[in-house]
């Protein structure tokens, strides 16, 4: 393109020809796209369009090992692309607007870091393990070896980071242990860190997340006499705490109301959500239409109004209108862990 052109437009038309690739459909003839699968919405558009020179569908393929991804990475960096998204096709792989978590990743050339040379150290310690790893080694202390004093001088320490088993141990819900890390590990992870009083603000394992997961804390208790089965939820952190005989069976991430004003049918008001102590009345199953949207496998705690419930918009910040709004994959469950109705449901700013 050339800006502020005023001569030899059509020469530059001629010579610079515009065209637009389009990759994504998420609203088409009333219906709503976004939970269909990426491979649903890529053939819905295929259909949508009629591609010419001008229009056309974004260059696709499909991998399913790292060799081929790299190559398929290489090949786009050669033909002069500035990188490639790589997008999940699992079944579940909705869109889910402003929070591409693992369902979408971007990768630029300049991403990459790899080392240009290897790094030999040796373990030359190790720190005793705390919590759940009391009696085993928990981090390693790595040293590179200096000849001119001869010595080992210390570089590093070396530790696991988290796994599925280790959240789901630990009751948070990372989805299936199959060693990915998902959009289900990743919501995992933000739970534990609200738990522990981290900033979800990293994707990798930071060195206070390996120190936490070696050494984890169990939730506040928000009603320490609330009975033996109950539902604890904290606006402060965002976190739900399931406990079924005061022992905690589940901690899960939410996104409660988001504070801010708006007008529906029903008139305007504030997105809060409620504080206090309320009991489960009943579950409405699957997907409901309500007059603010959609709720997947609702659970009322409010009579037909407040509800925790499922969704596919599940970010770290509070934006529902004040429902208690849960990740997808644990809205799948969650109903059957708690008595409906009856079950105390206590929810704390």
């Amino acid at each position: 393109m050339f800006r502020r052109r005023k001569h030899g437009i059509a020469e530059a038309v001629r010579d610079v020809p515009v065209g637009l690739f389009c990759f994504e459909l998420l609203y088409a003839d009333g219906q709503d796209l976004t939970r269909l699968s990426y491979p649903q919405r890529r053939a819905a558009l295929a259909e949508a369009i009629t591609v010419s020179d001008r229009l056309r569908l974004t260059t696709a393929t499909e991998v399913s090992t790292p060799a081929a991804l790299d190559a398929a990475f290489e090949q786009a960096v050669t033909d002069g692309c500035e990188g490639l998204v790589y997008k999940s096709v699992s079944p579940a792989a909705s869109y889910q607007a402003g929070a591409r978590g693992w369902q979408w990743i971007k990768l630029k050339r300049d991403y990459r870091t790899e080392l240009s040379d290897t790094v030999d150290l040796v373990v030359v310690g190790a720190f005793a393990g705390r919590g759940r790893r009391r009696g085993l080694y928990g981090a390693l202390l790595l040293a590179a070896y200096d000849p001119a004093a001869d010595v080992f001088r210390a570089v590093s320490k070396c530790g696991t980071g988290f796994s599925d088993a280790d959240l789901a141990a630990l009751k948070y819900y990372p989805g299936s242990i199959d060693g990915r890390f998902g959009t289900n590990t990743l919501e995992a992870v933000w739970a534990f860190q609200e738990v522990q009083g981290l900033l979800p603000v990293h994707d990798y394992v930071s060195s206070a997340m390996q120190w936490t997961l070696a050494h984890p804390r169990a939730p506040k208790v928000l009603v320490p006499h609330g009975g033996a089965n109950r539902v604890e939820i904290s606006l402060s952190r965002e976190v739900l705490v399931l406990y079924h005989n005061n022992q905690v069976e589940l901690i899960s991430h939410v996104s409660t109301g988001g504070h801010y004003y708006y007008c529906s049918n029903g008139g305007c008001g504030y997105a809060v959500t409620p504080t206090g102590n309320f009991r489960t009345v009943v579950f409405m199953p699957g997907w409901i239409q309500v007059p603010l949207g959609e709720m997947y496998n609702s659970v009322f705690f409010i009579g037909t109004a407040f509800a925790i419930h499922g969704d596919t918009y599940v970010p770290l910040a509070p934006v529902s209108h004040g429902c208690v709004r849960i990740p997808m994959d644990i809205a799948a469950f969650f109903h059957k862990l708690v008595y409906v109705p009856g079950e105390p449901v206590y929810i704390r700013g």
